[in-house]
């Protein structure tokens, strides 16, 4: 006969005795066991209605006798920073067989600092205060409801503070003396923070014992200083008051209240703590580089760097600069390009190395803005100060990219096959077939194109439109590679004083001259049009369009020819998709006045739900992420910020 074993019998038991030992008006639900939470707990209000308020539980069972087993047990790491990063509040009970008591704790107040050095578990311990009674179940309810108010953004300044000394002296200082100093010191921090006396308050907690300052709210934000015993008593009172108004200032980034954050360090003069908090700075760095003290941060930074070697300090602020660096305020563009060219500055003498790297990532930040000439020289000043560029294929791909933009195409062309020579990166392929159809070798860019999407089974609509376009233009013009002789080309395609026929005739000349003259494809596109050709108007004004991708009225032009019987709905499809990758929704915005203007307002209703359908997956939001390179083991910058499966972008 099978025997059901003890311990499953006081698993059972503790989720019967735990739904009696909460209050009446709360719901108790198993729930399955997954990741170690066995139930769910509603809290309902005197009224009996639902409050919104749930947590969830771990029930932990003993039937042991000693003091020390009941009241503590090992749980692992892993699954305690499980718990901290889920959105509902984890309860762990305990539950004593021999005492028929609970022992509760949130799993958020378990600090993992005192964890042992590669321990894999962790002593989870509780006291007389954790015993589930109806004054620890009034608590949870308080918890919970701040919990609920953090989260919904109801902080402002001043904070509430309510502080608890876990020593009877501090640094030599008797605690109750400590408390009076610092109560004479706080109106220098009126704005900032105000000491309150009532737990129903949504204010942060402070916890002083001799060695640890520790601040947050409710454990969902905070930090712990771990050096008290190291202060001067003789300033203690204030400096505590600066560190909790930096832990706060911390606690707020770390609940998305930048500028708040932001306002306590700079409304208050603390710059000069947080020069010496380093740990603390980095971890505030990114959000206070997002707040509307910008310069000011970067000013810190450089501050800190000049006295005293913080590469890592630099490399946070460079990581959170690239996420940001596509911002249009002038102002923040002014304070990153001053930032990096103080930090080429700093390490021109001292470290050719750092120098290399400083000038890579100012090259970078030039490439953001749209200035490749400037972000060329960089990267090139980059590689002669720091040879491991030399090895490194994404330096080429940044190269070839600026250099490609400046119109440098064969140069180009060359860094591509270098990157892919040493990377053999497949999403690399179709910019090298961009750069040798810009050199003006057709044939050549054609078949990469086809070895890439054959490959890859690339969905990235403009590369299967290019790929479309050139095997077009050299079967038609019977071409494999041509030199592009550029400027003959445009005095050609300018035929506004000539008849219509010889319009056309000499079109062809400029094209002969080069087949990627966008103005000439245009003005032949509008002959074509006008003569009823329209298949032909949608090619060549397509052709303009993927050398000028900027240029919204060829997109519309070329997508509205194709709307019909005699272009595939392929190219169609194609078209959209690729206008509105370059163009956006600025695109889409001209296509549907042109489209109503032409067609009216219910069929520009059909069309439109077509469009809307075609770009379902384009119109996803994709993260924009910047690529951060560090050193590896080998020698090699690897990017850190992405993964090998991240997806790549279609053009440039």
């Amino acid at each position: 006969m099978t025997k059901r074993i003890k311990q499953h019998q006081l698993e059972d038991l503790s989720r019967y005795k735990f739904a009696l030992s909460i209050p009446q008006k709360w719901v108790f639900r198993d729930k399955d066991k997954d990741y170690g939470i066995d139930g769910e707990v509603e809290i309902f209000n005197s009224d009996e209605k639902a409050t919104g308020l749930v947590f969830w539980v771990q029930l932990k069972a003993t039937s042991l006798d000693q003091t020390r087993a009941i009241r503590g047990f090992d749980l692992s790491l892993e699954t305690i920073k499980y718990y901290k990063r889920l959105e509902i509040p984890v309860l762990i009970a305990r539950y004593s067989e021999h005492e028929d008591t609970f022992y509760v704790k949130w799993a958020g107040e378990i600090d993992t600092f005192y964890a042992k050095d590669d321990a894999k578990t962790m002593r989870v311990s509780f006291s007389e205060a954790d015993i589930l009674d109806e004054e620890k179940a009034d608590e949870l309810n308080k918890y919970l409801t701040k919990l609920r108010a953090v989260k919904s953004g109801f902080i402002k300044l001043p904070i509430d503070v309510q502080i608890s000394f876990e020593s009877k002296s501090i640094c030599g200082v008797a605690s109750s003396i400590l408390i009076s100093k610092i109560r004479s010191k706080i109106n220098k921090f009126s704005s900032v923070l105000r000491l309150v006396y009532d737990d129903n308050s949504l204010s942060a907690d402070v916890f002083i014992d001799e060695n640890t300052l520790k601040v947050g709210f409710l454990d969902i934000a905070g930090c712990t200083f771990h050096s008290v015993d190291l202060m001067d008593p003789s300033k203690l009172a204030e400096d505590l008051l600066k560190d909790i108004s930096l832990a706060l200032s911390l606690s707020l980034s770390q609940l998305g209240y930048s500028d708040l954050a932001a306002r306590i360090v700079f409304s208050h003069d603390l710059q000069h703590r947080l020069k010496v908090k380093h740990e603390i700075f980095e971890r505030l760095l990114p959000c206070l580089l997002k707040s509307n003290f910008f310069k000011e941060s970067l000013e810190i930074v450089s501050d800190v760097c000049d006295e005293a070697e913080n590469n890592f300090l630099e490399m946070i602020t460079n990581s959170t600069l690239l996420f940001i660096r596509n911002t249009v305020d002038k102002v923040k563009q002014e304070a990153t390009e001053t930032f990096l060219k103080k930090t080429i500055e700093r390490y021109k003498e001292k470290s050719p190395s750092l120098y290399g790297i400083s000038q890579y990532n100012l090259g970078n930040f030039y490439r953001s803005t749209d200035r490749c000439n400037q972000a060329a020289r960089c990267l090139l000043i980059a590689r002669r100060y720091e040879p491991k560029y030399y090895n490194q294929g994404y330096f080429y791909r940044e190269l070839a990219g600026s250099l490609f933009e400046i119109g440098k195409f064969t140069f180009s062309s060359k860094l591509y096959k270098k990157t892919l020579e040493i990377d053999s990166s497949e999403d690399v392929l179709p910019l090298y077939a961009d750069s040798l159809m810009f050199s003006g070798k057709y044939q050549e860019a054609h078949k990469t194109f086809k070895n890439y999407l054959n490959k890859t089974k690339s969905q990235h609509a403009g590369w299967h439109l290019k790929s479309i376009c050139l095997a077009s233009i050299i079967e038609e013009h019977d071409i494999k590679s041509q030199y592009r002789n550029i400027k003959k080309a445009v005095e050609l395609a300018d035929i506004s004083y000539l008849s219509p026929d010889k319009a056309e005739k000499q079109l062809e000349e400029a094209l002969e001259k080069d087949l990627l003259c966008a103005l000439a494809w245009f003005n032949l596109a509008h002959i074509k049009n006008s003569s009823g050709q329209i298949h032909d108007a949608a090619f060549c004004y397509t052709m303009c369009a993927l050398v000028q991708t900027w240029d919204i009225e060829a997109w519309v032009k070329a997508t509205a020819c194709s709307f019909n019987n005699v272009v595939p709905i392929e190219i169609f499809a194609l078209l959209v998709r690729t206008g509105y990758f370059f163009n956006g929704e600025r695109y889409i915005e001209v296509l549907y006045e042109v489209i109503e203007g032409s067609l009216g307002e219910e069929a520009l209703s059909q069309i439109a739900h077509v469009i809307d359908q075609l770009l379902l997956d384009d119109r996803k939001s994709k993260n924009n992420i910047p690529e951060l390179r560090i050193q590896n083991e080998e020698g090699k910058f690897e990017n850190v910020l992405v993964n090998e499966n991240d997806s790549k972008g279609q053009g440039r």
